[in-house]
């Protein structure tokens, strides 16, 4: 009614409106003359907006129904966050003909009340006019103000119009106002204070944001107020990462969640929020209090890897607004650049921003105490060209702040590199079949991870027999591309078949880092190793897939002891400009009765020498000791024969063969000791391989004195490879067999023998046999003119035994005392034959 009658506060007026309409039942010469109805100069009220209203505007016409009619402002989310002015619904009778509608910024000229003509009634006041802001009376605080962009078209007003006859034909204007000028003179003076929440090198941080603009000349009638905020920069320290632990558990929002570009309730997960958001306004009455939302992985705005969602709201005031923001990593050194650009084209005061903070908080301080500064650039939107301001349009500001401790108050990071290895079998039982799990681990505040050579102890091996590779090809072809880790936990590259372990990387800073999952290939041939062991890990952390991480790791083979050493490729620190912060590598080569334990009882170790991301190095040592040698038996069996000549100053070839029982302990060292009968024929040794040759895998070919072989669970097929004689420190040539495994697993063992006298006699001793299972190991020495043997007499005459002596790795021995087996029981058999034949042949003369 107050509005209605215009007995509202003079000071609410906000403007005035005409309104012309045909009368039907009222004054008769209205009717005569044939004109319309005008009522005139009616106020425009600022009222108390419903809830949900940013403000409301309402006049009131009695001849219009005598009701009063608002008018409510809202954001046009779709455009920038311009204003759409929506009216009520107008009532049909008396039909409205047209409106005149003026909004004043500095306040009204009041008049005095009129007779309404259609009623006859008195009604309140009249509006008179807007004021200047020169009046004494002028409202302090203007309703309006001007655009600050002067670049681009002239700012246009659009009209929608319809009808109640015809609803759906909505007619459209658009009027253009004059170009906005004086652009250069408009003030831009922003203040930002950004200050991490910790003050711990290499430890997660929050990270607070607070950007003010004076508003002065906003609130007076006479001044300017200050540039719109158009493009925001901030540049954070070199050193200051992304902290891979937040995403334990984290989530992102989609497009289709965050509804940008509509007033609509955004539905991002609670679990993608990583700070709040407020924004003070003068032109709003509540503080704007919303999120910070982790945008989804290239499903954003910018189609980047890093994006934030900004969602400030107040539901009172019925506003909504929705920012989006970029981060982007630099690709070499991981430091971070945040970018919102094409801000809202509207004033504020202050704009506060909370990170989380806590152990799982987004942001990683350097690594090293210090001074670092956090630098800001902002533009207007009343630059000359928004999108390309000039660098004196740019106001560049740095705030600093102090690293002052390390991780949970310790000193200050030196730059060491202290890695902790945890290794060993899950079942350290003699001779058993059990995982091998290797574990390097490192604290916040120290060198990353580069390279792992790692070497482990005598007997433990692995069963490569009937597990296939992962083809290089395939290896070689798996993406490292974003977005192609999930594609792989979900169908992974290698054959399922060569799989013999699992992985486990953490990453990220605090206590609980993110740990994320691959899988272990037994792979060919890599760096001149016989084999290597395949690392794929996906790089999926939370919401975020940064592809896949392969890493080859050589396994070199010890062809004396058997011991396996590695030395992996570069473990990548920067992933896709995302610092990966390697805090934990575990691998666990878990494949059934793939790794077993040795049959040695002796204290021992696995070694690790670490490369650190810095250029540090460290040598770390895990004490390994399996049990239960007592429990394993040891039963070897020999048999040697001789072959070709029997007589005095022959040079018979010789056969040995020994087997083993399977479960028993495995040979440690071994002595064969030849009776009497047989010499060394040292006239025949005439061309021996030198240690440099052999080295050198050059021996020529006159040094090869006989063949070997070796049958072990452990290949596909057979150890097999010449016998040379090799110089040596004692007074006669090594004897030295060096085996090689099949074409696809080429792995090398050389068995060396020092050839003495005994008693008399010739004694052949290994004394340093791998601790590796092995069936059978069969040995074939040439005989005749490369014969190394000589028969000191007649060796049909009497049983000759060999002396043998062998040692188990679990400290077992074994003497045997073999027969040394001729061909003379044949040339006996095939004797007597030829005797009987010549009977038979007499007899039938």
């Amino acid at each position: 009614e107050e509005v209605i009658l215009g007995l509202c506060p003079e000071k609410s007026i906000v403007g005035g409106l005409d309104a012309y309409a045909f009368i039907a039942q009222t004054k008769k010469w209205y009717l005569e003359q044939n004109l319309p109805l005008i009522t005139g100069d009616r106020p425009i009220y600022s009222i108390d907006p419903e809830y949900g209203a940013p403000a409301q505007f309402a006049f009131g016409i009695p001849v219009f129904g005598g009701i009063p009619y608002s008018f409510v402002p809202e954001l046009r989310a779709d455009e920038g966050y311009a204003i759409r002015f929506r009216t009520a619904p107008i009532i049909t009778a008396p039909p409205l003909h047209g409106t005149s509608v003026d909004l004043c910024s500095f306040g009204v000229n009041v008049l005095p009340s009129v007779l309404d003509g259609a009623s006859g009634e008195e009604t309140g006041v009249r509006f008179g006019g807007c004021k200047s802001p020169t009046d004494p009376d002028a409202y302090e605080r203007p309703l309006i103000t001007n655009p600050t962009r002067c670049s681009g078209p002239p700012p246009t007003t659009g009209l929608k119009v319809d009808s109640w006859l015809h609803p759906a034909d909505v007619k459209t204007y658009e009027f253009s106002a004059p170009p906005i000028t004086g652009c250069e003179a408009v003030p831009f003076e922003p203040q930002a204070k950004l200050q991490p929440t910790n003050s711990e090198a290499d430890s997660p941080t929050g990270l607070n944001v607070e950007i003010t603009m004076p508003t002065d000349g906003l609130l007076s009638n006479t001044g300017v107020a200050q540039a719109n905020l158009n493009n925001a920069t901030v540049s954070f320290p070199e050193g200051m990462s992304i902290n891979g632990a937040t995403a334990d558990g984290l989530q992102a929002c989609g497009l289709e969640q965050v509804k940008l570009r509509t007033n609509l309730p955004d539905e991002c997960p609670a679990a993608s929020k990583i700070g709040t958001i407020e924004i003070d306004t003068p032109i709003i009455r509540e503080t704007l209090k919303g999120n910070i939302y982790v945008a989804r992985q290239n499903s954003n705005p910018f189609n980047s890897t890093l994006g934030v969602y900004l969602v400030f709201s107040s539901a009172r005031d019925g506003v909504t607004i929705k920012v989006a923001g970029k981060l982007t990593p630099d690709p070499v050194t991981g430091r971070l650049v945040s970018s919102f650009v094409e801000n809202v084209e509207a004033p504020f005061s202050r704009i506060a921003m909370r990170f989380d903070g806590g152990p799982r908080a987004p942001l990683v301080n350097p690594p090293r105490c210090g001074t670092y500064a956090i630098h800001s650039e902002f533009s207007p939107w009343s630059a000359v060209s928004p999108a390309n301001p000039t660098p004196a349009e740019i106001v560049s500001q740095d705030s600093t702040y102090e690293v002052t401790s390390g991780p949970n108050g310790s000193p200050c990071p030196n730059g060491s590199l202290n890695p902790q290895l945890k290794a060993g079998l899950r079942n350290p039982k003699a001779g058993t079949k059990s995982p091998f799990v290797f574990t390097l681990s490192r604290d916040d505040g120290t060198q990353r991870f580069n390279k792992i050579e790692v070497t482990t102890p005598k007997g433990l091996t692995a069963y490569l027999k009937g597990v296939p590779y992962c083809p290089d090809s395939v290896l070689s072809g798996i993406p490292s591309a974003e977005e192609t880790g999930r594609a792989e936990l979900a169908n992974p590259a290698c054959p399922a078949a060569s799989q013999v372990g699992t992985v486990q990387a953490g990453a990220g800073n605090g206590p609980f880092p993110f740990h994320a999952d691959g899988k272990a290939y037994l792979a060919g041939p890599y760096k001149g190793a016989p084999v290597s062991l395949a690392i794929v890990t996906p790089a999926v952390a939370g919401p975020f897939d940064l592809g896949n991480v392969v890493v080859r790791n050589p396994l070199y083979i010890d062809p004396v002891t058997s011991q396996v050493t590695t030395t992996s490729d570069t473990i990548p620190s920067i992933l896709h400009g995302i610092v990966l912060d390697v805090r934990s590598i575990r691998v666990a080569l878990d494949r059934p009765d793939f790794t077993a334990a040795p049959t040695n009882c002796s204290p021992m170790s696995i070694d690790a020498k670490v490369g650190g991301l810095d250029g540090g190095s460290a040598t770390v040592s895990n004490r390994f000791q399996v049990g239960g040698c007592a429990d394993l038996g040891f039963k070897p069996k020999l048999r040697l024969r001789l072959f070709g000549g029997t007589k005095r100053g022959a040079y018979p070839r010789l056969r040995a063969t020994l087997t083993a029982r399977p479960g028993d302990a495995n040979v440690a060292g071994a002595s064969v000791a030849l009776p009497h009968s047989e010499f060394l024929a040292q006239d025949h040794i005439r061309t021996i391989c030198t240690r440099v040759e052999f080295a050198a895998r050059a021996c020529p070919a006159g040094s090869i004195y006989g063949q070997a072989e070796a049958t072990t669970p452990l290949l596909d097929g057979k150890l097999a490879g010449p016998v040379y004689l090799r110089s040596s420190s004692n007074p006669l040539p090594d004897m030295v067999a060096a085996l090689r495994g099949p074409d696809n697993q080429p792995i090398e063992v050389v068995l060396a023998s020092r050839i003495d006298s005994v008693n008399g006699g010739i004694r052949s001793s290994f004394e340093a046999v791998p601790d590796q299972p092995v069936s059978s190991f069969t040995l074939n020495m040439l005989g005749g003119k490369k014969g190394l043997l000589v028969n000191s007499r007649n060796i049909c005459k009497s049983t000759a035994r060999v002396t043998a002596k062998f040692t188990a790795q679990n400290g077992r021995t074994a003497t045997l005392r073999p027969t040394l087996e001729n061909s003379c029981k044949k040339a006996k058999k095939g004797k007597k034959r030829g005797k009987a034949g010549k009977r038979g042949g007499r007899s039938q003369r």
